[in-house]
């Protein structure tokens, strides 16, 4: 190994002065093409040569410059001294020199640098020269940082001929080569040397060029190595003291006994953190798995490894005395809208930290992905809601915000009779009931939905529905309904909402209610809407055909269609061959429908109004009313659904809920858009509103919805309404 490092260091002092080489012929380039672009320009004597040398001083750095003849007169730049030109005589004779001479500033000694010129390329008259210190040499060597001051503060690097010798880098003392040397540097391709005196050279070889190792009496040993240069008989030389070489060996050697030392000393307390970290990650992984990071309550995980054990073992014999709960709390949106992240996240905490808390019950918490569940022990249903209720009032405030959270809860028995049962089976138990849509109390604050049979069963009549939906349709079983709207200035047939119906298999007609909000919760209306906008479409023509008296018919257009990004396009496929009824179809939406992706909805809307068709708020004051939605969207009519006429007094016209409705139908009739009133029962309601100078109405006191047969019946009838008592 030490031989090896000493070979790294000698190889590494080789390659440094090789590249000091390298630069040191850079410079005699830069000349060389100097004299070059002087002798073919033959410019000697323009502003061109003074450009040339400022070039070279621009490359090099170097400012001793000049040119001069044989007889050393200055041409441009410096002069050079007698000694100085009479070591350029051979220049003329067209080879390069190096020459040491006198220092002029005061230093060791200058190396002159010269090159020949030529004269129309035919015989030499002029030599270019660098005139540079040896302190300017080794500087420009240091600039491209071609060697490493530091690490090789002992190392010589030496330009050497026999007769000069350069120091470029000599730290040590005692570095002169003794001169009887000089003849072995020349021949140094021999392997051994044997000189006068004992000195000796002999050479070693370590896979590079000749590595020397050079030892005399007088001269301590050395590692050397030459590289010959093609000016003069100049050679590059470095010498490395071999004490210091095996002394810098042996202090690697030490640091390398201290590393191994100390590694063992790290190796063995990275073994006991090791088996720190890996009991202290285990722990961790296992929280991770099996508790919620954000809560710290068990997760659904933990909840689904402890069931087996501890409920069809140790409580078996009295597990109808357990419930599962899932908890949700139900204005988490409205919170959210609200007050942000951060508050609805210390509802969701204060929820946790209320369950921990009841410890009066036997009472076990856990953390679903969206939701909470408990485990809780209890005697009957009553005693779960009285239990419920208590945690409901702890965990519904937060000091943060004067508003409380609202909570709904999914609760299943655990059931002996099939036991051991699935954890899974009873959590999606809770699920179902925490999210049936028939439940009264789903749409109560606080509810408490207690699975039964019938939910389950329910679901699957609903899955059954949809798969049934398409079919249903290519066999002809639902059936479009029309319900009359009359005007109330003449009461005359004004025109029908179509309405859907479905004769089930062709057995029975089954009610609106059973399939319409399934397949509004699921998306498939879409395709009762497009159903019932197609018959229609067909139905007006059919009608315009025959003669009838033509009037407006609508649609309605659930929250799914506004949804389809090709809405415009398939309606635009849909009427081709219908453009002159389209006037008579009026498109009905609800008011839901333009609540959300408000720029979306208007702008499909403007595009249907474009396009011919009527529109409609349909039940306008249902939740979500807005006046300003009449300004901006396009409508034509507004109706007011039936909870207006509902709360009217008949015998009070002066009440709040008969102001209320004026007010609205004053609004449009300001915007210039027509009124509709649905769910008209009696003759009262039905004055009181003509009274209040609503235009239109529908409802049971006019007609349910029919048929198309009997509907085309009124049609050819024309008849005026005879008002009943």
């Amino acid at each position: 190994m030490a031989n090896t490092l000493k070979q790294q260091i000698v190889f590494k002092a080789k390659g440094e002065l090789e590249a000091v080489n390298h630069n040191f012929n850079r410079i005699i380039s830069v000349l060389n093409m100097a004299s070059s672009s002087i002798s073919k320009g033959n410019y000697i004597g323009s502003t061109k040569t003074v450009e040339t040398l400022n070039d070279i001083t621009r490359i090099t750095g170097f400012l001793d410059i000049g040119i001069t003849d044989l007889n050393g007169k200055v041409m441009y730049g410096f002069k050079l001294e007698d000694e100085d030109v009479a070591k350029l005589k051979n220049v003329f004779i067209g080879k390069n020199v190096i020459s040491v001479v006198s220092s002029r500033h005061g230093g060791n000694y200058d190396i002159l640098i010269a090159v020949p010129v030529y004269v129309n390329n035919s015989y030499v008259r002029y030599a270019l020269f660098i005139r540079a210190t040896g302190e300017e040499l080794i500087s420009y060597f240091k600039r491209y940082n071609l060697y490493d001051d530091e690490l090789l503060s002992s190392f010589s690097f030496l330009l050497y001929n026999m007769y000069d010798v350069v120091h470029i880098s000599d730290k040590t003392k005692n570095r002169l080569i003794p001169q009887y040397v000089g003849d072995h540097i020349v021949n140094h391709n021999k392997d051994t040397y044997y000189v006068q005196r004992s000195g000796k050279m002999r050479s070693i070889n370590l896979n590079v060029d000749s590595l020397h190792i050079f030892e005399d009496d007088n001269f301590p040993k050395h590692y050397m190595s030459v590289i010959r240069l093609p000016y003069d008989g100049w050679s590059f030389i470095y010498m490395i003291p071999s004490s210091e070489l095996d002394s810098r060996i042996k202090a690697i050697m030490t640091m390398f006994g201290f590393l191994i030392i100390g590694t063992l000393v790290i190796l063995t307390v990275l073994l006991v953190y090791y088996e720190y970290t890996v009991e202290y990650n285990r722990k961790k992984i296992y929280d991770m798995g099996y508790y919620d990071e954000f809560t710290g309550l068990p997760n659904r995980a933990n909840l689904r490894s402890g069931y087996p054990d501890k409920y069809t073992s140790l409580y078996s014999h009295m597990l109808d005395k357990y419930y599962m709960v899932n908890i949700v709390i139900s204005n988490f949106h409205m919170l959210h809208n609200l007050y942000g992240t951060e508050i609805t996240n210390k509802f969701e905490l204060k929820l946790a930290e209320s369950m921990r808390k009841m410890t009066s019950f036997v009472f076990e918490a856990y953390r679903g992905n969206n939701s909470f569940y408990a485990i809780i022990r209890a005697d009957s249903e009553a005693e779960i809601t009285i239990v419920l209720r208590k945690l409901f009032a702890s965990a519904q405030s937060i000091v943060e915000v004067d508003y409380n959270s609202q909570f709904k809860a999914g609760v299943c028995k655990f059931s002996s009779s099939h036991f051991p049962e699935n954890v899974d089976d009873i959590m999606d138990k809770c699920s179902i009931a925490l999210y049936d849509h028939g439940s009264d109390n789903n749409k109560t604050k606080n509810a408490i939905i207690f699975f039964n049979v019938s939910m389950q069963e329910e679901i699957v009549r609903q899955n059954n529905l949809e798969k049934e939906l398409v079919p249903a349709i290519f066999n002809g079983e639902l059936l479009v309904y029309l319900q009359p709207k009359y005007s109330l200035e003449n009461n005359r047939l004004a025109g029908a909402e179509a309405l859907i119906r479905w004769n089930y298999k062709h057995q029975s007609m089954m009610p609106p209610g059973q399939f319409v909000p399934v397949f509004e919760r699921n998306g498939s209306i879409a395709h009762i809407d497009n159903f019932i906008f197609i018959s229609i479409l067909k139905l007006l023509k059919h009608w315009n055909k025959l003669g009838y008296r033509m009037v407006p018919i609508s649609v309605n257009f659930s929250q799914v269609q506004f949804r389809n990004p090709n809405l415009l396009r398939d309606l635009r496929e849909r009427i081709k061959g219908y453009e002159e009824i389209i006037q008579y179809i009026d498109i009905e939406i609800t008011e839901s429908a333009t609540i959300d992706s408000q720029d979306t909805v208007l702008e499909i809307l403007n595009e249907l109004k474009t396009m011919g068709f009527k529109l409609s708020m349909d039940d306008f004051g249902t939740g979500y009313s807005c006046l300003s939605n009449i300004s901006l969207y396009p409508f034509d009519t507004i109706k007011l659904d039936k909870s207006f006429v509902d709360k009217i007094d008949v015998n009070n016209t002066s009440s709040p809920d008969v102001m209320l409705v004026n007010d609205v139908i004053q609004i449009t009739k300001h915007f210039g858009i027509h009124s509709l009133v649905e769910g008209v029962e009696n003759k009262a309601q039905k004055d009181i509103l003509r009274n209040l100078g609503c235009e239109y109405c529908q409802g049971y006191y006019y007609s349910k919805a029919i048929s198309v047969d009997d509907f085309e019946t009124l049609l050819k009838e024309d008849k005026v309404f005879d008002d009943w008592e």
